[in-house]
């Protein structure tokens, strides 16, 4: 089974991009800094995995299960 590696950091260097994808990453995503801006990119990762790219029955249910366990601490929300 292939799992996608998706790496989401604060820096944009461009060594360590270069590097995540020497290590056979699929995608680098520069994380907000902002709270609002971090769970709009949250909901924006669920909604491309969910209904953008093609999963089977199982990884769909498991993707599901984790978004819906995130917990925004600061504000007490789930994604």
């Amino acid at each position: 089974m292939h799992i996608p590696i998706v790496v989401a950091a604060g820096s944009d260097d461009p060594k360590f991009v270069r590097a995540i994808y020497a290590l056979n990453g699929n995608c680098f995503i520069r994380k907000p800094g902002e709270l609002q801006e971090f769970v709009r990119f949250i909901e924006s990762c669920y909604e491309f995995w969910a209904s953008v790219v093609t999963l089977s029955t199982h990884l769909r249910k498991r993707l599901t299960q984790f978004f819906n366990g995130l917990v925004c601490h600061n504000c007490g929300q789930g994604s």
